[in-house]
């Protein structure tokens, strides 16, 4: 198993955590509309544009194909997107989870503190922003029954300590021989408990999963996983999935010394 693990101090002022769409819809368009909450884009790319310290993907979302080459290709930039749980982002309440397992959600109050649900019905009053996964991997210390998902995959999760000072954002690589077969659910969980986290969530993986990093000095964002997407007709070649949707740690300025 190989990845990155990014380990955030939340009680840092400086510290912002949000979830928005890779890339929303123009002011007045649809935002709300069935199958299109935003278009799709890479995280490195919503990364420099939000100027995240750090970024992970983070809805399951659907996406309709168009066909290239005789094949069904569903995730390419400017795609529209729908996340399938919940999202919440800028003011607005963008999609609802499509099934009961997709309730599993990582909440950021106004407040700024964080906090994880493992089956959240509506969203909290003071709620900034919100996303989900498929399911909590690590809850109350404890790692859930996962039957029916032994597989191993990429995955992005995010935990959270048990004081909720401290948030760990995830991505393991995965469906690479020789480099990283991936986790399940239950070695994902015992990886986050290893890390310090009390409660986590599995976000959308597979091909999805990246993390983006900021370096301070030059300015510079780089994906800093192997993801496991290859390129369309350029065998070997790994890149990023145009996803629907980021979940990003800001890092302000520290103020001038007077």
């Amino acid at each position: 198993m190989a990845g990155v693990v990014a380990k955030v101090d939340l009680r840092d002022p400086r510290v912002g955590v949000k979830v928005v769409l890779a890339d929303p819809p123009p002011a007045g368009g649809k935002g709300a509309a069935t199958d299109c909450a935003g278009r799709l884009e890479v995280p490195s790319a919503v990364a420099r544009r939000q100027d995240f310290a750090v970024a992970v993907n983070a809805s399951f979302f659907r996406a309709a194909p168009r066909q290239v080459g005789g094949q069904p290709v569903p995730y390419f930039v400017g795609n529209c997107g729908m996340p399938v749980g919940w999202h919440f982002s800028e003011g607005q309440l963008r999609a609802r989870p499509a099934s009961d397992r997709l309730r599993a959600t990582v909440v950021v109050h106004a407040s700024g503190r964080v906090t994880l649900h493992p089956g959240l019905a509506a969203l909290p009053p003071d709620t900034r922003s919100a996303v989900s996964g498929n399911a909590m991997v690590l809850e109350a210390g404890k790692i859930p029954p996962a039957e029916g998902q032994e597989l191993r995959h990429p995955r992005t999760a995010v935990g959270l300590s048990a004081d909720g000072n401290t948030l760990f954002l995830v991505a393991v690589d995965g469906r690479q021989e020789g480099h990283s077969q991936g986790a399940t659910l239950a070695e994902l969980g015992t990886l986050l408990k290893a890390l310090g986290a009390h409660d986590a969530v599995n976000l959308d993986g597979g091909g999805s999963t990246a993390m983006v990093v900021k370096d301070s000095s030059t300015g510079v964002f780089s994906v800093v996983n192997r993801p496991s997407e290859l390129a369309s007709g350029l065998p070997g070649v790994r890149l990023e999935r145009p996803v629907v949707d980021v979940l990003g740690v800001s890092l302000a300025p520290e103020a001038p010394v007077k």
